[in-house]
């Protein structure tokens, strides 16, 4: 029940950019075990599992650490991955207090920037970059685990996203998209606020990345097994695309008519590669290639295009039939954003 609430918790603070209410040094209840066991709904479906795991003569088994726990031992450096790796809810709540530090290095860098401290936002910055390598290391920890048990679940799937939206968090302010998506700014207010300049121009290729591996997780994912806020991440990379779009493209038309070469070697879908694929390294290492995104019947997506960006991303939001009010909610207001901007 603890963790079920702090399932629950992140959930919240990522969709409404909230800081988490549940601190991690509180959370020193043992961790679910393995899913098969965690899932279980009969004892003897769970002694079951646990003979298929452990074997019926396995010593007694340590209870599972606490996230406060683990989370140390993360910290620090340490192994904290068991002989059969680290569960996909283990993984999950591991980004819990992941996301609390990101928020509030990404609130702190907002007040000193706002208040005119360059040189201690510039360390805040430098502390953001840090999480950034935790959370490629967290990356690291599911990819091992996912080999070790052979499985690509729906959780480690949803996992997965969650983790591009909190990398997406070091590199973008949600809330000021939100003002520019409203028509609060102007395109140049926008483009010379700190997070258009120092984020959105300078790390757009990260912001792609994380953009184009949420669309890509997201279609993935069978319909039955979709989370509730699935058509929620799909929003966020809508706007985060296209204000990154309207922040590197000063002299762009919002809409792109022009014919857009096909996939090649140097064009590539960064919505339909897997991290590892080699377009996607090179072009994250070296900056080689021109990234895309992809429609199902083949054609393509041109980023410089913050129009048609809303329309590719409005388009995978009606892929799925979904009678939900939230999901229908923001299609719907995605929608009005594309007919507002449309010129």
């Amino acid at each position: 029940l603890v963790y079920s609430w702090v399932t629950v918790d992140q959930e919240l603070s990522l969709f409404h950019d909230c800081p988490p209410k549940l601190a991690i040094g509180d959370l020193d209840t043992a961790m679910p075990d393995l899913d098969i066991l965690w899932h279980a709904t009969t004892a003897e479906e769970w002694s079951r599992g646990f003979e298929e795991i452990y074997g019926s003569t396995q010593p007694i088994i340590q209870n599972p650490p606490s996230l406060s726990d683990l989370f140390r031992r993360f910290m620090n450096g340490q192994s904290c991955e068991p002989r059969l790796g680290l569960s996909p809810t283990q993984l999950r709540l591991l980004l819990h207090p992941l996301q609390a530090l990101v928020c509030h290095l990404h609130q702190c860098v907002s007040c000193f920037f706002d208040g005119g401290n360059h040189r201690q936002a510039q360390r805040l910055i430098s502390q953001l970059e840090e999480a950034q390598n935790l959370l490629q290391q967290w990356y690291a920890l599911s990819s091992r685990s996912e080999q070790k048990h052979n499985t690509f679940s729906p959780v480690t799937c949803a996992n997965l996203v969650i983790y591009h939206l909190i990398s997406l968090n070091t590199v973008t302010c949600f809330s000021e998209l939100e003002r520019l998506a409203r028509g609060e700014v102007t395109h140049e207010t926008f483009r010379q606020s700190f997070w258009a300049r120092a984020r959105c121009v300078e790390e757009a290729a990260q912001i792609w990345f994380h953009c184009g591996q949420v669309i890509r997780l997201v279609r993935l994912m069978p319909e039955q097994n979709k989370p509730p806020w699935w058509a929620a991440a799909i929003y966020r990379v809508a706007l985060i695309m296209w204000a990154t779009s309207i922040a590197n493209n000063k002299t762009q038309t919002p809409s792109s008519h022009k014919s857009i070469p096909p996939l090649d070697e140097n064009n590539f879908a960064i919505d339909g590669l897997v991290p590892e694929h080699t377009s996607i390294v090179r072009y994250l290492r070296y900056r080689e290639g021109v990234p895309m995104l992809s429609k199902r019947d083949g054609t393509v997506v041109s980023l410089t295009a913050s129009q048609d960006v809303l329309g590719h991303c409005l388009d995978v939001l009606n892929e799925e039939e979904s009678t939900m009010r939230m999901t229908e909610g923001i299609k719907a207001r995605l929608a009005r954003m594309f007919e507002r901007w449309r010129t």
